[in-house]
Order: structure tokens, then C-alpha cells, then sequence
């Protein structure tokens, strides 16, 4: 999915209202990762949250035949080196991994306690970690913040 472009007020941001506003003029992108993301271009602010491929478990993958694999992460790293050249922001959430550790250790990143809300009863529901990397700076404050924020589902 491409968004348009849109510089958001301070009393804009975060509001639905405006979310609303910039998704109507949306252009929703049924393609493969690297077709969605040549449309980037300096500036944009990408968020990637591909399909956990891991290769030490199975983490969901009901996405059908030929989805994102494992196979495809090496791409995934390629396309990340791309938009950084570009000038365009990127923040890439992905299931705690050696996949997800490789792709961290190039870039600023945080791992954080989640809760999984894919099973469809409670007690299947399980406490896991993801990764989550950009290529800006992750303030100390925003490192708390959201650790003391997301432990809260643990």
C-alpha cells in the first residue's frame, strides 16, 4: 500500500479523522514486496510487516502459496539498504528470530515483549517478542516508553 504524501499538524496527528482523510486517497497495491516498494521515494515513511518467515519454528503462515518465505528476507535486507539510500523511512516489525536479529543488527532496533491475538480462544494466546528496526534514531525516552508500555501485555 502506497500513501499519499501529507505533512499532518501537530493536532492532526494521530487522529483518526485525518488517518481517515490520507487512506481514501490511499492506492492499495495487491503485488509483490519489491513492486509496493519501488514506489517509494524520498521522504516516505514505509511500514513493512511482512509475514514472520522463520526457520527455526512455524509462526503463522495462512497466507497462501507463495507468500513471503524465508527465502525472501535476503531481499527484504536489500530493499531496507535501498530505502535508506533513497532517503525514505522505514520501520519493519518481524517475529524475535535469527532472521529478525540478522536484519537488526544493521539498523537501529528494539525488541519487545508482545502478546499474540491470533489464536481464536484466550488461554492459545502467547506471550512472544518481536523486533522492531528503523533507520532513525530510537530516542532513550521512546526505549522506555515503550518498554514499560508493552510489558504490560506480558
Amino acid at each position: 500500500m502506497a500513501l499519499p504524501r501529507s505533512n499532518l499538524t501537530a493536532s492532526e496527528n494521530g487522529s483518526q479523522d485525518s488517518c481517515a482523510r490520507m487512506l481514501r486517497r490511499a492506492t492499495l497495491v495487491a503485488d509483490d514486496f519489491e513492486a509496493t516498494l519501488a514506489l517509494v521515494r524520498k521522504g516516505d515513511f514505509v511500514y513493512l510487516d511482512p509475514p514472520f518467515a522463520v526457520n527455526s519454528r512455524r509462526v503463522f503462515r495462512q497466507y497462501g502459496t507463495g507468500s513471503f518465505d524465508t527465502s525472501d528476507v535476503p531481499r527484504l535486507a536489500s530493499e531496507l539498504r535501498r530505502l535508506n539510500r533513497i532517503g525514505a523511512h522505514f520501520l519493519l516489525s518481524y517475529a524475535d528470530s535469527s532472521e529478525a536479529r540478522d536484519l537488526a543488527k544493521h539498523w537501529n532496533s528494539i525488541r519487545l515483549p508482545i502478546r499474540r491475538h491470533v489464536a481464536g480462544f484466550g488461554i492459545q494466546r502467547r506471550n512472544a517478542y518481536e523486533w522492531f528496526i528503523c533507520n532513525a534514531p530510537i530516542p532513550d525516552a521512546v526505549r522506555g516508553l515503550m518498554a514499560s508500555t508493552y510489558s504490560r501485555f506480558l
